[in-house]
């Protein structure tokens, strides 16, 4: 896997089929479309002379999505990756939740796809399961999971084994959500994490200094980023509105 500004870090980078992704802090990327016309976010292809021409029809451009602001956001960088040959999608989910006070898995064997539309039309293909913060995923509770997803024989043990180590690193990193969708079952046997989306703990910044020096703000608010400087939760609006929290002493 490599990011680039540009086409020149694409050199040292042979596989057989080339996932190219346009990396912006929203979501629909595969489904939305640029400001220069040209449709899609993510494109994948076996022609390593396509990748060029993908870059160029990406990079400087702002993708639009369901999730971007209207005008939509600029892509200064694109990551290319290899391709897997996905036999299954699945979906899960670490997060802390409010409701249950303390961390959920969300398990569906409908991945690759809005799991709002997931819960919302098939319900019965969405797991919620609580976890305690000290115990962990226990072996039964992460077999349970897999049996959900509907890994079947050995990929069951393996794709256990990866909702533990999941949540290790959902834990070392102090993330508050860590999302991966789709998690897949590839034509030779494996069960690989192909995306993720994860968002960290605020609070842990002076734990976590390194994943924290990788901030990039060129996509938020510059006021949500100056009101960050001073320890200020600022939500930006249109006109002359603006919501401040304030923690009461």
């Amino acid at each position: 896997m490599v990011d680039v500004h540009g086409t020149n870090e694409l050199d040292k980078f042979n596989v057989k089929e080339y996932v190219v992704k346009a990396q912006i802090l929203a979501g629909g990327r595969g489904k939305g479309h640029f400001d220069n016309g040209f449709k899609g976010g993510v494109h994948i292809t076996e022609n390593k002379e396509e990748v060029p021409k993908l870059i160029n029809q990406m990079l400087g451009y702002k993708l639009i999505t369901k999730q971007t602001p209207k005008d939509g956001i600029e892509v200064k960088k694109i990551m290319i990756a290899e391709s897997v040959n996905i036999k299954r999608e699945t979906y899960l989910c670490i997060l802390m939740d409010r409701q249950m006070n303390g961390p959920v898995i969300i398990a569906s064997p409908a991945g690759g796809m809005d799991i709002e539309a997931v819960a919302e039309k098939t319900p019965h293909l969405l797991k919620k399961v609580p976890v305690d913060i000290f115990e962990g995923v226990t072996d039964q509770m992460a077999e349970d999971i897999a049996a959900f997803l509907e890994f079947k024989g050995d990929l069951k043990q393996k794709a256990a084994k990866e909702i533990q180590s999941l949540w290790k690193l959902f834990c070392n990193v102090d993330a508050v959500q860590l999302e991966i969708n789709p998690l897949v079952e590839t034509d030779d046997k494996k069960v690989v994490a192909v995306d993720a989306k994860l968002n960290f703990d605020d609070n842990a910044k002076f734990r976590q200094k390194e994943i924290f020096a990788m901030d990039d703000v060129s996509e938020s608010d510059p006021r949500e980023v100056e009101a960050a400087k001073y320890n200020l939760n600022y939500i930006g609006m249109t006109g002359n509105i603006g919501y401040e929290l304030f923690e009461r002493l």
